[in-house]
């Protein structure tokens, strides 16, 4: 399901950015508009 690839997208994310941690509302925000992208390109 979407929400499913968010999760991976999100710890695919983590992963890149070792090291660093940033707020979890502002990483929910970026996974938030990657799904609202997502959703823009197969509505087309």
């Amino acid at each position: 399901t979407e929400a499913d690839l968010a999760e991976v997208g999100l710890e695919k994310m983590s992963t890149k950015l070792d090291g660093f941690k940033f707020p979890t509302r502002l990483t929910e925000h970026i996974v938030k508009r990657k799904v609202e992208r997502s959703r823009e390109k197969f509505d087309l």
